[in-house]
């Protein structure tokens, strides 16, 4: 970008603003246009600028001559042999104080520091400039024709600048473009035969750190081992594009510093410069094959791990164990069971982490009838082997497979570890019944725990995992303001501290904090947004809602590469349907190339809910062209679908097939679609009928079927003596919550029975049950607001 603007031309400073009615006077507003002006309009201009600075300063317009000599770039092509000049800003400073020489950006000039000079003028001699052909500077005729051309005419006109002011020992500052020039300028002077006094500071980032690199090299403490050994500490910072200056500047490279770059990317999370870096890599080895498998992992992307796969054959380099292992690991990561699997399979030697691999290929794919079969088949089973398997159960929803599979663990003799505590922790929370979660509990309390912050108070060493562990206890147990002091307490933090943090801002209402606090990561040096990250803050953005800040998170992940993948593709789905935003939902979803059944679901689901049915029903038509098989939340948006828009017959088909043709058992948010369904139509025994042919279902814990019965009786279906009926069952089982009272109360004074909606209020207060106040949410500028109402009942 900076060689693009130095090719540009720079001689025409202002050109006519565009007629009023052609085609770009219209398109670009009056800020953005240029205007037509005059040297003396821009030197007035920057008078008024530095009437603001306080500190003395004396203007000159520095002589540098016609021509430099022997440059073969002529700075001038008129007829006139007049002096060119360099409109010059010296600052009053103390004696023996530094020299700080300022050059502007693109199409600027000195004032453009105005606000600067003062604070600088405290510590340096302070010196501005308006490089030759801006500001006040000097205009000759500029006919460059190339990029050296245009940077001859900067560099050589402010080196005869310098020698006119007899500079030899200065800092010199750019900004932007100035950046640009000024690292132009340093590696002319630092890496060629003058031995100029230069301190080179940009404010170009990739100029600066290209010219510091090559300067750094060029002073002599160079050498192959010493520049592969600041890659490499470059890489521990996680500054990859430090590390990636100095490589540039290696006159010359070997496979230890090919690898070293790969390893900084690697540890910067920059897996897509990792494979444009192995790309051209002549000879890679098997560490680099390692890295740049890992990338594609990273990356999630099969195809880039096929052709790495199809270049270790063509190499020869399928026999070393570490290259095998990350084969298969990378093929685990992208969800390529099968591929995983055969690559195991060619591996002429197999260790623990190969095993494990496989397993977790298996595990992640949730083909756990084959995950266990290896299981079984495992020489040697570890810890992580073990984990591996509890988590698979555990994340498909199967907590009493994973409670057995933890006590077959006990059984074999095997130590349980706290991550596996941590698995066995997460399950039992999906269980309704909570004497698994006690049973866990006690293990903890025998292994030496009573609760987590005591085990975090007599830790030796509070690692970051260990903090990190602890602020997300606290975010989702609901002290996020506890967890909110851990999170600024902690000596170090990581992107899974903040992706923790924001996450539990978002999951516990907070969204404002949680959008604040994404906003405040982008600021860190090196800490950066994962995929995790966004797909935390864009559920933030989904439950406020607000779109603003949505599109705003949207934009991030795209410019960092990050939108591409498919759990962040799938986030942005669901924020932009729950944010009204439909034509938003489906232009992500028609750009995911390998949709997994979240993808298919989150599209059918926002379609629903907006009240496109027959959307809907096409994606779920689509969905089964695909050969993707439903799952209950592919029936639960179909239902929701078919509810919103009153398709009864078509929705009585979809829960029928839901057993007898895809073995789905169904649940309570089912049922309640089927009997919204019936009771918007008008049909309330046929609704009543439902529930007590599903009285499992109905008595399951957290169903709350009763209560959108009778939401349904209290509203335009008026049905007084069902709901009644209906109002008495919900109070009766939970008295302690407001939903059985409200309602049946707002049903008695619809049907005008005052006396005995008082009666009700009364039990209400008699039990001390208060009503939760309504809240709306408005979205004002981007700003979501939110705002409560008292209801009366």
């Amino acid at each position: 970008a900076a060689e693009a603007e130095a090719s540009a031309t720079v001689t025409v400073t202002a050109t006519a603003t565009p007629r009023a009615g052609s085609r770009w006077g219209r398109v670009w507003p009056s800020a953005l246009r240029w205007i037509p002006t005059s040297t003396d309009h821009i030197i007035a201009a920057e008078k008024r600028l530095l009437s603001i600075v306080k500190t003395g300063y004396v203007q000159e317009q520095v002589n540098i001559g016609s021509a430099p000599p022997g440059s073969k770039v002529r700075w001038f092509r008129s007829s006139s042999d007049e002096p060119r000049f360099i409109n010059t800003v010296t600052f009053d400073s103390e004696e023996n104080a530094p020299t700080l020489v300022m050059v502007h950006g693109y199409g600027a000039s000195q004032g453009f520091f105005f606000r600067n000079f003062d604070a600088l003028a405290s510590r340096f001699r302070v010196i501005a400039i308006d490089q030759l052909g801006w500001g006040g500077s000097s205009r000759p005729d500029f006919s460059c024709k190339s990029t050296e051309e245009t940077e001859a005419w900067f560099i050589d006109s402010f080196e005869e600048w310098r020698k006119a002011k007899n500079l030899s020992n200065f800092i010199l500052l750019g900004h932007s473009f100035g950046g640009y020039v000024a690292a132009k300028y340093a590696l002319q002077r630092t890496c060629g035969s003058l031995t100029l006094g230069l301190t080179f500071v940009s404010l170009n980032t990739q100029a600066g750190r290209a010219a510091a690199a090559a300067a750094a090299l060029a002073a002599g403490d160079g050498g192959l081992a010493a520049a592969t050994s600041r890659i490499a500490s470059h890489g521990r910072a996680g500054d990859a594009a430090a590390a990636r200056a100095v490589f540039d500047a290696m006159p010359r490279r070997d496979t230890v510093a090919w690898n070293a770059m790969l390893t900084a990317y690697a540890r910067a999370a920059q897996p897509r410069a990792a494979l444009a870096l192995f790309a051209r890599m002549r000879a890679p080895e098997a560490f680099s094959l390692t890295a740049a498998l890992a990338a594609a992992a990273a990356l999630q992307s099969p195809a880039a791990g096929a052709q790495l796969h199809g270049r270790l054959l063509r190499l020869g380099l399928r026999a070393p164990l570490p290259v095998g292992n990350a084969l298969v690991s990378m093929y685990a990561k992208c969800g390529r069971a099968d591929d995983a699997a055969r690559a195991f399979r060619e591996m002429p030697e197999h260790n623990a982490l190969s095993w494990c691999s496989l397993l977790h290929a298996f595990v992640v794919s949730n083909h756990m009838a084959l995950a266990h079969e290896l299981f079984d088949e495992m020489p040697t089973r570890s810890n992580v082997a073990w984990n591996t398997l509890l988590m698979g159960h555990s994340r498909s929803g199967n907590a009493k497979q994973c409670l057995s599979l933890f006590n077959e663990m006990r059984m074999s003799g095997v130590t349980c570890d706290d991550a596996a505590l941590c698995i066995l922790v997460d399950a039992c929370a999906e269980l309704p019944n909570p004497s698994a979660g006690f049973a866990i509990h006690k293990i903890v309390v025998q292994s030496g725990w009573n609760d987590i912050p005591e085990i975090f108070e007599f830790m030796k060493t509070r690692t970051t995992a260990s903090w990190n562990s602890l602020i997300d206890a606290h975010a989702r147990l609901g002290y996020i303001e506890q967890a909110a002091v851990l999170f600024e307490s902690a000596p170090e933090t990581n992107v899974i501290s903040w992706t923790a943090m924001i996450g539990g801002f978002a999951r516990n209402g907070s969204t404002s904090e949680a959008l604040a606090l994404f906003v405040k990561m982008l600021t860190q040096e090196y800490i950066h947004p994962d995929d995790f990250t966004f797909g935390a803050v864009l559920h933030a953005c989904a439950s406020a809602p607000c779109l603003a800040s949505g599109r705003m998170v949207h934009s991030c992940a795209f410019q960092s590469g990050f939108a591409s993948y498919l759990y962040v593709a799938n986030s942005l789905m669901d924020m932009y349907a729950k944010c009204g935003d439909v034509e938003g939902a489906s232009n992500v979803f028609d750009a995911i190339h390998q949709k997994d059944l979240v993808s298919w679901n989150t599209m059918l689901f926002g379609f629903a809910i907006n009240g496109l049915s027959k959307e809907a029903l096409t994606v779920y038509e689509s969905m089964s062209s695909h050969n993707v098989s439903p799952d209950e939340v592919t029936f639960t948006g179909l239902l929701t679908a078919c509810s919103h828009s009153g398709l009864l017959e078509q929705g009585r088909a979809f829960f029928e097939s839901m057993v007898s043709a895809n073995g789905v058992q169904p649940k309570p948010e089912h049922l309640s679609c089927v009997i919204d369904m019936y009771t918007r139509s008008g049909n309330i025994a046929k609704a009543i009928e439902m529930m007590e042919h599903y009285p499992e279902i109905v008595k399951s814990p957290g169903s709350d079927l009763s209560g959108a019965l009778l939401s349904i009786c209290s509203s335009e279906n008026l049905d007084v003596w069902i709901g009644r009926k209906v109002g008495d069952d919900v109070v009766a089982s939970a008295p302690a919550r407001d939903t059985g009272y409200v309602m049946l109360s707002n049903l008695l004074c619809a049907s005008g029975q005052w006396d005995e909606a008082e009666r009700v209020r009364r039990a209400m207060a008699e039990h001390g049950v208060k009503k939760s106040p309504g809240c709306s949410w408005i979205e004002v500028k981007g700003k979501v607001n939110a705002r409560e109402f008292p209801l009366c009942i």
